[in-house]
């Protein structure tokens, strides 16, 4: 697992309005928790952390904190904000840990190869994308692959099928499906419009235009009048 450096001050201001004015400067906070002492605020760079998190182990980097001049502490980041519309970092959760202890982490799942049920016309239904282990913190997985190229139209992998090297436990239920490939759904054709043609069945089952004058109803007929009685 990737371990990398970032240096934090101790936050002496809490609050939205001193948050606010601290992200203007090019810092987010940031709260240390872990270990014997009580949550620690700090102030960290943006661009720093940012950094931090673009390895290729993503949110499970493992951190070597470097706090004021002389306290270093190794840290995980627990819980990243952001903002919903630009991105942006906003506030970070960091956590204080043992690299002898085990602890839990959510890795992401990688789909390998293009199943035969796709080549056939079936569509893949990527059903969970990350799943939680147990485990040293050296020994996070950056991710967990699984190779779908066997799986026919009506097959699944699960949970259980997931491969992990290394003394790494998969939290999840090993039923819950990962990927599975599901048939093509079947074209809907959509019943006839009434601005439609009027049509009636031909002999063949076919339909044929109606001529528009054919479409009216018949004219009265006017009966010739009797003996005696005058035409109206």
């Amino acid at each position: 697992m990737e371990r990398v450096s970032l240096e934090a001050e101790i936050r002496e201001k809490t609050g939205k309005g001193p948050s606010g004015r601290l992200r203007k400067t090019g810092y987010i906070p940031a709260i240390l928790y872990g270990g014997k002492e009580k949550p620690q605020p700090l102030i960290v760079n943006t661009r720093d952390l940012e950094r931090a998190l673009s390895t290729e182990a993503g949110e499970n980097v493992i951190i070597s904190l470097k706090v004021g001049e002389r306290d270093f502490r190794t840290v995980i980041v627990k819980d990243l904000q952001t903002d919903p519309v630009r991105g942006d970092l906003l506030h970070v959760d960091l956590y204080q840990i043992s690299l002898k202890e085990k602890l839990k982490a959510s890795v992401p799942i990688v789909v390998w190869g293009e199943a035969q049920g796709v080549k056939e016309g079936g569509i893949l239904e990527h059903r969970l994308r990350e799943v939680e282990v147990e485990c040293l913190p050296t020994e996070i997985p950056e991710s967990i692959p699984i190779d779908i190229g066997d799986l026919r139209i009506g097959d699944s992998l699960h949970v259980k099928d997931l491969r992990v090297f290394g003394d790494i436990k998969i939290l999840a239920n090993g039923e819950e499906p990962v990927v599975s490939i599901v048939p093509p759904m079947a074209e809907v054709v959509a019943p006839p419009t009434p601005e439609e043609v009027v049509a009636e069945p031909g002999v063949s089952g076919e339909k044929k235009e109606i001529p528009l004058e054919e479409a009216k109803p018949p004219a009265k007929e006017e009966k010739a009048p009797k003996a005696g009685e005058k035409k109206r």
